[in-house]
């Protein structure tokens, strides 16, 4: 068997299982790494997969095996085991996973407490708080405890790893990146603007520099004097106010947020400008 191909399934088997599932395997490798090495033996690996629950014939075992015991020590530890699974979540989801962690990291020190999500992480409306079976201090603990899956030590403390490691079992079920990063951004109230999003945009700004061109005149061009007009020092570079102008006369109906978010998408720098001539060119960018 290809060792490559079986962990791939490997990876589907525990990542469909959702956020928590990788915390899950790393409980049951804690349970049978009885000396507290951190590494197991390929007899130890197969008692955590039985324990885990993975349906997985002694072949595919062995290949899964070879794969992740590259150097032939003879033994895996759970940080090779884990970053193989953490590989899964990369590019547009890693980043909007890490966006709404540090969001929620108030303090900035690269973990989640209780302190930290008191303040922005609202459980009034959580069934056990409104039938009184709960305080919202226990609901708050319980949310962090989400993090840490079956078994987790109970610290009261999310790493980044943990983190990561919960939203890549979350990732494995969603095969579409929209619908992912629209589901982060109404979970945790991060930025995200969709590719549908920018390409319906880009169809309707194309539309209306077109009529306004009519036969005569070239419609980047009537996309341009748009801007220039807003422009109001000339500079060929437009503020975030000047932008929301130009758009709403361009393309009536966004919303503050969405002018907000497309000013940011182009300030690539941050400096709180953009070049309309750039802009210009995404629009007609094939």
């Amino acid at each position: 068997m290809d060792p490559v191909v079986v962990n791939e399934r490997f990876k589907k088997k525990v990542l469909s299982r959702g956020g928590g599932s990788v915390q899950g395997l790393q409980r049951c490798f804690g349970i049978i790494d009885k000396d507290k090495s951190g590494s197991l033996s390929m007899k130890e690996f197969t008692r955590v997969l039985q324990l885990y629950k993975l349906d997985m014939s002694p072949p595919e075992i062995k290949a899964l095996w070879e794969f992740y015991d590259k150097d032939g020590s003879g033994t895996i530890s759970m940080t090779e085991l884990t970053l193989g699974l953490r590989e899964s979540l990369s590019g547009l989801r890693l980043e909007l996973v890490m966006k709404a962690f540090v969001k929620m990291d108030t303090d900035g020190s690269g973990e989640l407490t209780f302190e930290d999500i008191q303040d922005i992480y609202d459980v009034s409306k959580h069934p056990s708080v409104l039938n009184k079976t709960m305080t919202k201090e226990e609901a708050l603990s319980d949310f962090l405890s989400r993090f840490e899956g079956e078994g987790g030590n109970g610290d009261g403390v999310v790493t980044t790893e943990e983190w990561v490691l919960y939203f890549a079992g979350v990732s494995g079920a969603i095969e579409n990146d929209e619908f992912f990063g629209t589901m982060m951004a109404n979970a945790w109230g991060i930025d995200y603007l969709p590719q549908s999003f920018l390409d319906s945009l880009k169809k309707r700004l194309k539309m209306r520099a077109q009529q306004r061109a009519g036969p005569q005149e070239n419609p980047k061009m009537v996309l341009k004097k748009t801007f220039a007009y807003f422009d109001s020092d000339k500079s060929k570079l437009v503020d975030i106010h000047e932008f929301k102008s130009a758009m709403d006369s361009l393309v009536p109906g966004l919303d503050d947020n969405e002018k907000r978010m497309l000013f940011q998408h182009f300030d690539e720098d941050g400096n709180g400008s953009i070049s309309y001539d750039e802009f210009v060119k995404f629009v007609w960018d094939n």
